[in-house]
């Protein structure tokens, strides 16, 4: 009996121990789970308030392969988010979404993700500020009583205009100089010109359409330069100045027919200032000669204006070309008087007249006779072409005097 119980015993023990030992050598295994698995952020984002009412975000992926990028937007500090916008993928690269329904004074966090809802960035932050005058001018928005009465209105607008003079001081102030190194240089070549035009006899009416024409090339290219620097369009600038120029050429046809008719008087240079000339029926001393017009002065002292169009188009006599001018004094006498006592009485009149040339002599012709009058002309020379018409005035009161007196 008690043999029995022992090996019931040593049976009951051996399996128990061999169990033991085989759960003490076998490996010991971790519970089987499912690690919570989170996209790479591999997107870098930035957001930048344009306004009071849109936000500029940009992103850069930097491994590409999104069809399709989600941006998304949240105004509780990332508790809630909305989609905003997105954008197509296109591969690596940078890509660009403006949010125009962004609200005034509003702090909003944003963050890129793809369709399947992976967040493919981390969140930025970014604050819309208030209104401003500057949002008004440029018709970005609509400023209301109320927001003229916020403190932040007005401390937008300041802030946005030093920021403004922040950037346009500088190039002000670069422009300034550099104007003032064109005007520096215009100041140089005027003097030279001068200089070179007096040096090579260049006529003195024509320096100062040269020296404007070189005034308004120098400067107006500094002034195109000083306003690209400042910032300004050039190009709409000058598109406009041509199509006005344009405008102003069809209305100005006269002034244009002018100013070529004058280039061309420079240079033909059929007259000079201080000369007596006859253009048409008036007859004056040049004053001076403009792009539009010439002017003289006539004996009367009057100033007379005539387009520069009608002096190249019609007959003009020059009196200052030569040193002696003839003066033709026309007189008629019955044909019944003596020839040569008419001469004598008419030639009697010159003497001591120190108006007359001493180069030539006076002389008496005759023009043309009938059966009842001889139409004679007394010739004289004068050295001073503005006495022209006084001399002849005068000699015709001479000669009737001296006719009378002779009895003829």
């Amino acid at each position: 009996m008690l043999k029995k119980l022992i090996l019931f015993l040593i049976l009951a023990i051996c399996p128990s121990l061999a169990l033991a030992q085989q759960a003490a050598t076998a490996p010991a295994t971790a519970p089987t789970t499912t690690p919570a698995t989170e996209p790479a952020l591999h997107v870098h984002i930035r957001a930048t308030a344009a306004d009071s009412s849109e936000v500029d975000v940009t992103w850069f992926d930097t491994t590409g392969g999104v069809p399709y990028y989600r941006l998304d937007r949240s105004s509780d500090n990332g508790k809630t988010w909305q989609i905003a916008g997105g954008a197509p993928g296109t591969g690596i690269g940078k890509y660009s979404f403006a949010d125009k329904t962004a609200a005034e004074q509003t702090h909003y966090q944003y963050r890129v993700a793809d369709t399947r809802g992976g967040i493919l960035s981390t969140s930025v932050d970014v604050t819309t500020p208030e209104k401003s005058i500057f949002e008004a001018v440029n018709g970005k928005t609509t400023v209301t009583f109320t927001d003229v009465r916020k403190v932040g209105f007005w401390t937008t607008s300041l802030q946005l205009l030093l920021e403004w003079l922040k950037g346009f001081v500088p190039r002000l102030i670069v422009a300034l100089i550099l104007f003032l190194i064109f005007y520096g240089f215009y100041r140089a070549m005027r003097h030279l010109a001068i200089r070179s035009m007096e040096r090579a006899g260049i006529d003195p009416s024509i320096h100062g359409m040269l020296i404007t024409i070189l005034r308004v090339s120098i400067l107006g290219f500094g002034l195109i330069v000083a306003f690209d620097q400042m910032g300004l369009n050039i190009g709409t600038l000058l598109a406009g100045v041509s199509i006005i120029g344009l405008a102003i050429g069809f209305a100005a046809q006269d002034t244009l027919s002018n100013m070529i008719a004058s280039i061309i008087i420079f240079c033909d240079k059929p007259f000079k200032p201080g000369d007596w000339v006859t253009i048409g029926s008036q007859s004056g001393r040049i004053a001076r000669i403009t792009f539009r017009s010439t002017r003289f002065i006539d004996e009367d002292g009057s100033m007379i204006v005539i387009p520069n169009t009608v002096i190249m188009g019609g007959q003009l006599i020059n009196h200052s070309t030569y040193p002696e001018n003839r003066v033709s004094v026309p007189i008629t006498v019955p044909a019944s008087k003596p020839l040569d006592r008419v001469r004598a009485a008419l030639l009697s009149t010159t003497a001591g007249d120190d108006r007359l040339s001493k180069e030539y002599t006076p002389e008496v012709v005759m023009l043309s006779f009938t059966t009842d009058s001889m139409n004679l002309c007394l010739h004289l020379w004068i050295e001073n072409e503005s006495l022209e018409t006084f001399v002849i005035q005068d000699y015709l009161e001479r000669a009737k005097k001296a006719l009378d007196a002779a009895g003829l």
